[in-house]
């Protein structure tokens, strides 16, 4: 198995990427988290053996350590956020599921977010539209030479953030 770090890399990165549909991503862990959003196309992805059936406006998070891969179902274009564990806390390196992540900054609503064990967060419409221009910022900031460059990078990776914990409380 495939182990991939970041050392020597920044907080955050994010690439943006096109598979074919003959591709198949080996199974492989990493030291960072990573969430993977489908900006076209469909795949299957497998977190933990666990499979995922994913398309358009579908957020993946993917924890430090898991085991993962994907296969797409035809032309696949997607962007990879990736964030080291010390971006968010200490504690995000023993979490389990994207639901402990968000206790560390909700923890007033532990039992509504353990009541969903999911990897995966689909955003329809406007909320769609709305990660969509994040993360091109994003991505535009990433190739920027601006001394505020990193400064983005967070604040936009914590709007992220706040869209995903949005999402799995139904606000």
């Amino acid at each position: 198995m495939i182990t991939f770090d970041m050392q020597g890399f920044e907080p955050i990165g994010i690439i943006k990427d096109i598979r074919p549909a003959d591709w198949f991503e080996e199974e492989h862990r990493h030291d960072f988290v990573e969430l993977v959003y489908t900006v076209r196309g469909s795949c299957t992805h497998y977190i933990n053996g666990k499979q995922y059936q994913v398309s358009r406006g579908d957020m993946l998070f993917i924890n430090y350590g898991e085991t993962h891969s994907f296969k797409p179902e035809g032309e696949l274009e997607y962007i990879n956020f990736y964030v080291k564990p010390e971006f968010m806390s200490e504690n995000l390196i023993n979490s389990e599921n994207i639901n402990d992540i968000f206790l560390i900054f909700l923890p007033e609503s532990a039992e509504e977010l353990q009541s969903r064990h999911t990897s995966c967060v689909r955003f329809f419409g406007e909320k769609r539209t709305q990660i969509e221009s994040i993360a091109e910022r994003m991505l535009e900031e990433s190739t920027s030479n601006s001394p505020c460059a990193t400064i983005a990078m967070n604040a936009y990776m914590r709007l992220i953030f706040v869209e995903l914990i949005r999402s799995l409380l139904g606000d």
